[in-house]
């Protein structure tokens, strides 16, 4: 491993060496023929061929003499000599020096000299300063004795005894020649003194005195020599004079003697001055002599006295500043500080004058005040620092300036400090920092900037902010108004000029809009807002403002504009749609031109997606662009709008979109490979673009735009979004639509033709009548006649077979009669003949006409309707007399035929008792359209009606199980007992119980004498005409639609509505039915069951929510599947307003029937 070449160590008293050397003088010595001898003894001596003596100076080696080498010099650091040259001074012997790190690389042992031995003595004079080495040298590895090393140190100390003589000489020289020289200066100092010199012996008699003391008091030599010191001095000085000189030899206790004083002298005249006045001993001979130095200072006092003038002043205005100054001295104690400085240190400026700052400052202040002092004393220039310190509890902010202090010769006594308490102006300036940066931020926020503009350079200041706008540098503070001319639109600079002058002529505010072109070379819109701020004379000083950024609301009002137009356009189409026959092209016409004018496009086209037999989309044009361009293309045109062709190619434009589902966006189309498909001479497209038209995830059409000049992309597909959904609702409603009349055409097609069964079905009944009549005529008249006959009277046996012939004629009478009177209601010809009627006077006549039946069965009869003893008031009824009494008849007559008959045995009759039937007055009421009812009810004891089957009661031929038993009857006579009573705007309904008996309830509109109620006008067509399938109830009523396939339910919803007389219920048996029986009724409410045979529930509901006519109607789930997920899947489903699970919960059930009838009622008041 190389080690590097060491260099010597300097002397640690390298300086005073040097000065020895100076003193020395050998460099400029010319007789070296001593130290040549020298050299000669020394190299035979030590069989050396080299020889030298050399003298260190700062930078080199110099041989003073030398023997065996060419050179006269060598660089100290490269010098071997230069390491005899360090303590302890011994011989430095090195015995081959290319082994040796000193000395292998010095150019003596490298170069063509080749030492290889070295050996030196230090040359030291005064004990101290090695200033030269005696040294031998060889080219030959060798080695030095022990003798020869003390021999070639004692060669060294000759030649440093030599050196140290002539130093000494040298030395001796200079002092005499000093001594001479001050002698003669001293002489000079005396005559030629600016102070007075006066020499007095040790009994104070004056001995000398100089031409200045003589000047200074106004005496000549002879008139002071020899006479007492104390002349000069006025009382009390002079008479304690000469004791203070015996003391001072007595005791030695100097009070002016090697002190010094200021005192006043007093001259020749009489007047007196200040003089500084040192007194100094000299021993001459054993005996004292004083010599006394005196200095006028009178014009040093007037200045110290107008110093202290200017000091006065200066603490005056020192102590009138505010801020805190002081001043210290190289010590770190105060030698000035005002008051302020005093007060901040709560201490007062005598307690703290002379004493050390550390005392007084804060603990945190003393670090810094002592490293700052520092930097001050170390650099002599003045620094400033801003400092937090707390002070009585509060932090507070000093900027203080530390400043050297110097004296009148410049030289440093301490440092000054200048301290500014800046707590409120950090405040301020961070109240005022964090202003801009709220402004910079509201401005990069709001992209707004401020400006000011003087109206004579047209020199504008403006913000960072408004820079920006610009595009210029955010640290552009400034900017000609031409520079900012330059981002201007040119068609705006004008409207710029028109609104300054307008505001320099008419003071109005200014307000304009302007574009600048931004840093991508886009418009921006700008908006700027200012007054003119004007001077005392009116005229205007500057244009001040602030400017915003509103590309962003033009451009958004351009697209709510555009919006707006679309959506217009939209609403149009949307009207003329709803009000023109489905399917009219003219709507898809408007809708294509409302289309090409909002996006400024050339051509375009809207078609609806329909499937081939293998599920292929293709697409039906509605409306088209007819860009005509011979008569070929006209006859293609009218191809296409009559629906004769259809676009199934999946490899055009058209079909990418079908095929894809997602928008086709073509920017340049003669480049694209799907341009192909147009026919020939069909003009060029520059662009074009496809969108896809969705009704949830089913696509249902495509609109297409092309030519358009402002190109197509994204933001063109999400523009037009409201018009493609709205597109797309269309469709599908035009798809609704045709199905809807597909529907409705079925629905007349099959009224018409069960219309036209009715009818043959009355026909048929007609002609039936006329010929069971005819027949059942002759039989029931000849049996009349059989049995009355007197001349061939009939044997008991013959009577009994003509009763029997008599019985069954009459029971098929009354068959046929009830058959016709139902085919006359539904066929709508049943008339009425409404007229004021008591209703007690035809349940009198009713009672009267079954008297005698109930009697022959035992069935007692109660006519309580009068009350206990009868009521004289009437109660009067608008009805038909001849209907009123054919429901009456058919009620008692059902109540007496199905009662317990006098004799039957069974559990409910033990003592074979027959039955009763009861006529009871009910109380009158208002029903919901305000028409009041009267009303009665018939009970009977009878066997009562199974729950299961009172749902059946009115329907036709049905008997409830009773075919099978003695009790005749046809089943209809109770659905034409409440035919009847609904056609007399009157309602019916029952109660009962199985083995205990059953109360009918019959209601008709009253008539009040005192409330001026009138009767006799005919019930209108809807109520009287129509067939009883095809019209709505009375307003008194809502109507309920339950769709329901389960009889059991069925009976369970007809048994929880007959107990209310503010529904009506209608019954569907499955979702056909219940979707032709909405469109019937119009029902206020549907119940739906959801688990419905064939159409499902949630599928009639969507049938019914796509249909104008019922989409209203609140629809109530029904389900037995009561769980989560069924419950869940209905509510996603948004068809129903509402689910109720079953086994239904009456109450719940009532409750709903109450709010419908609540918000009806609700409805109606509003209206």
């Amino acid at each position: 491993m190389n080690q590097k070449h060491p260099k010597p160590l300097l002397p640690i008293n390298e300086t005073e060496r040097l000065q020895v050397m100076r003193e020395l003088e050998f460099l400029n010595d010319e007789s070296n023929e001593f130290y040549l001898r020298k050299l000669k003894i020394v190299r035979r001596v030590f069989d050396v061929p080299i020889a030298l003596i050399a003298l260190t100076d700062a930078h080199f080696q110099r041989f003073k003499a030398v023997l065996g080498l060419d050179i006269e010099s060598i660089e100290r650091d490269l010098a071997l000599c230069s390491f005899a040259q360090v303590p302890p001074y011994g011989p430095l012997v090195i015995p081959d020096t290319l082994q040796d790190l000193r000395s292998k690389e010095s150019e003596l042992v490298t170069g063509h000299l080749g030492v290889r031995f070295y050996a030196g003595v230090a040359l030291v004079l005064d004990g101290q300063f090695a200033v030269g080495t005696l040294c031998i040298m060889d080219t030959r590895p060798r080695s030095l004795s022990a003798d020869e090393q003390i021999l070639l140190k004692d060669f060294a100390l000759n030649l440093t005894q030599v050196l140290q003589a002539k130093l000494d000489a040298e030395r001796n020289t200079v002092l005499q020649k000093q001594s001479a020289r001050v002698g003669l200066e001293l002489n000079a100092i005396l005559q030629t003194a600016a102070i007075g010199i006066i020499r007095i012996d040790e009994d104070g008699f004056i001995e000398a005195a100089n031409p200045k003391s003589l000047e200074l008091f106004g005496y000549t030599e002879p008139e002071l020599i020899g006479r007492n010191v104390s002349m000069l001095m006025p009382e009390p000085w002079r008479s304690a004079h000469d004791g203070y000189l015996m003391q001072f030899l007595a005791t030695r206790d100097a009070k002016v003697i090697g002190i010094g004083r200021r005192v006043d002298g007093e001259r020749k005249d009489g007047s007196r001055f200040p003089f500084n006045l040192a007194v100094s001993e000299l021993r001459i001979d054993g005996a004292s002599q004083f010599v006394g130095f005196v200095s006028d200072v009178s014009e040093q006092v007037e200045a110290e006295q107008a110093l202290e003038r200017e000091r006065a002043l200066l603490r005056s205005v020192i102590d009138s500043s505010s801020n805190p100054i002081a001043a210290v001295n190289a010590a770190n104690e105060f030698i000035l500080l005002n008051t302020s400085f005093a007060q901040l240190l709560g201490k007062p400026v005598e307690a703290v004058l002379g004493q050390k700052s550390e005392l007084f400052l804060p603990p945190q202040a003393i670090k810094i005040n002592r490293e700052t002092n520092a930097r001050v004393w170390a650099s002599g220039s003045s620094i400033s620092t801003r400092t937090p310190i707390e002070i009585a509890g509060r932090m507070r902010v000093f900027e203080t300036n530390k400043s050297p202090l110097r004296d009148e010769r410049g030289q440093q006594i301490g440092v000054v400090t200048i301290a500014q308490d800046v707590s409120k102006l950090d405040r301020i300036t961070s109240d005022l920092m964090a202003i801009q940066q709220l402004r910079d931020m509201s401005e990069r926020f709001g992209q707004s900037g401020s400006w000011a503009m003087d109206p004579l350079t047209d020199r504008v200041n403006i913000s960072a902010g408004f820079a920006r706008l610009l595009g210029l540098a955010p640290e552009t503070t400034q900017a000609d108004r031409e520079i900012i001319y330059e981002r201007v639109h040119p068609d705006d600079r004008a409207i710029i000029d028109a609104a300054f002058t307008q505001t320099l002529s008419e003071g109005q505010s200014i307000r304009f809009e302007y574009r600048v072109r931004d840093a991508h070379g886009d418009w921006r819109y700008l908006r700027a807002r200012g007054n003119a701020e004007l001077a005392e004379n009116g005229q205007v000083t500057q244009f001040v403002g602030i400017t915003q950024d509103v590309t962003e609301e033009v451009r958004a009002q351009e697209k709510m504009d555009a919006q707006q137009q679309l959506l217009s356009g939209l609403n149009k189409a949307v009207q003329s749609f709803l009000t023109t026959v489905a399917g009219d092209k003219n709507v898809w016409a408007q809708l294509l031109q409302e289309l090409l004018a909002v996006t400024d496009a050339e051509f375009g086209f809207i078609g609806e997606v329909l499937y081939g037999i293998e599920s292929t989309p293709c697409l039906k044009i509605h409306a088209i662009t007819n860009l005509s361009w011979s008569a070929e293309s006209d006859a293609l045109f009218e191809r296409v709008m009559a629906g004769d062709m259809m676009f199934c190619n999946p490899d055009n434009l058209i079909g990418e979109v079908m095929k894809s589902r997602a928008p086709v966006i073509v920017p340049e189309l003669a480049t694209d490979s799907r341009r192909g498909g147009f026919p020939p001479g069909h003009p060029l497209l520059s662009n074009y673009l496809g969108i896809p038209l969705f009704r949830g995830d089913e696509l249902v059409g495509v609109l297409a735009v092309a030519d358009r000049k402002a190109g197509v992309g994204h933001d063109l597909v999400e523009f037009l979004t409201p018009f493609t959904s709205s597109c797309a609702i269309l469709i599908v409603s035009l798809r609704q639509q045709l199905e809807r009349i597909k529907f409705e055409q079925a629905l007349v097609e099959s009224k018409q033709a069960a219309d036209r069964a009715n009818k043959a079905k009355s026909m048929f009944l007609s002609s039936m009548s006329h010929e069971l009549r005819t027949p059942l005529n002759a039989i029931l008249g000849f049996a009349q006649l059989m049995a009355a006959s007197r001349r061939e009277p009939l044997t008991e046996k013959q009577s009994g077979f003509v009763a029997h012939i008599l019985k069954a004629g009459q029971h098929l009478l009354t068959l046929i009669n009830d058959v016709l009177n139902l085919a006359k209601i539904e066929a709508g010809e049943m008339t009425l003949s409404p007229e004021t009627l008591d209703l007690g006077v035809i349940l009198r006549d009713a009672l009267d006409m079954v008297a005698d039946n109930a009697a022959s069965t035992g069935i007692t009869l109660f006519n309580e309707f009068n009350g206990e003893h009868g009521s004289p008031e009437p109660l009067l009824i608008c009805a038909d007399l001849t209907r009123s009494r054919q429901v009456l008849l058919n009620i008692l007559t059902n109540a007496i035929k199905y009662n317990r008959p006098k004799g039957s045995d069974g559990p409910d009759n033990p003592d074979n008792l027959g039955g009763s039937v009861w006529v009871r007055r009910l109380p009158s009421y208002q029903n919901d359209a305000g028409t009041w009812m009267h009303g009665l009810a018939i009970e009977d004891t009878g066997m009562g009606i199974p729950v299961a089957q009172q749902h059946r009661l009115f329907r036709p031929f049905e008997r409830l199980g009773q075919e099978a038993g003695t009790i005749e009857g046809t089943g209809i006579g109770l659905l034409i007992t409440r035919q009847l009573i609904e056609l007399m705007q009157g309602r019916i309904h029952f109660e009962s119980e199985e083995g205990k008996g059953t109360t009918f309830f019959v209601w008709w509109p009253a008539v009040r004498e005192d409330q001026n109620d009138t009767c006799g006008e005919q019930p209108d067509a809807k109520s009287a005409n129509e067939p009883l399938a095809s019209k709505h109830t009375s307003s008194a009523k809502i109507t309920v639609l339950y769709v329901e396939d389960n009889p059991s339910n069925s009976a369970l919803m007809q048994s929880i509505v007959d107990d209310r007389e503010d529904i009506r219920l209608v019954l569907a048996a499955d979702g056909e039915q219940g979707l032709e029986l909405a469109l019937i009724e119009h029902p206020d409410l549907i119940l739906m069951d959801i688990n419905l045979p064939g159409m499902s529930g949630q599928q009639a509901a969507a049938k019914l929510k796509q249909w104008v006519d019922t989409a209203s109607i609140p629809i109530v789930a029904l389900s037995a599947d009561a769980t989560a997920p069924m419950q869940q899947s209905v509510k996603q489903s948004g068809l129903f307003d509402r689910y109720l699970s079953k086994p239904l919960n009456v109450l719940q059930l009532t409750q709903l029937f109450d709010e419908l009838i609540a918000r009806r009622s609700g409805d109606d008041t509003a209206a």
